[in-house]
Formats: structure tokens, sequence, C-alpha cells
């Protein structure tokens, strides 16, 4: 499986944007939820599939927050992207 991952420790309410210059699927899990995503099991997430960018993505709860890109099963190779937070006060 090839993707792209960072991880973060994030507030409940904080917000992941991604910038990205292809179609691709967003997953913001906690490490339980991690761990089985790279084992190809079935998972819990907040994300899906989007086609625009940029893209905004709600943290429900405090914690370390795993965020992937992929392309669903294409390279993640040659694209540009960026993952940033916009953090409450």
């Amino acid at each position: 499986m090839d993707f792209i991952h960072t991880r973060e420790y994030l507030n409940g309410g904080d917000t992941v944007v991604i910038k990205i210059t292809h179609k691709c699927h967003v997953r913001v899990m906690d490490d339980g939820n991690f761990q089985k995503y790279r084992n190809g099991l079935k998972h819990e997430f907040v994300g899906g599939e989007y086609k625009t960018s940029p893209i905004h993505i709600k943290v429900p709860h405090l914690g370390h927050w795993n965020i992937t890109l992929d392309l669903g099963g294409k390279i993640a190779s040659g694209i540009k992207y960026s993952i940033s937070y916009m953090k409450r006060p």
C-alpha cells in the first residue's frame, strides 16, 4: 500500500488542511485505527475521497492523529501536497 503519512497531536475542533494536486483519499485516524489501516483491516476514520483542494477536516477530540493521503492504489510519487493545521485558540 502506497500512501503519504504524518502524525500530529491535535485538540478537538482543530482543523487539518490539505492542499493536493490530485484526487485522493484522506483519512484522519487515531493510532489504533492507523495500525488497522496499515494491516489492511477494517478501520474508522474522518475524511473520505476528495476531488478538489483545499480539504478541511475537523478533528473530533484531543489526541495523536494520523493523516494519510493515498491515490486509490496509484503510486503517490510526483504529486505536490501540503498538510497544515488550523488550531483553535
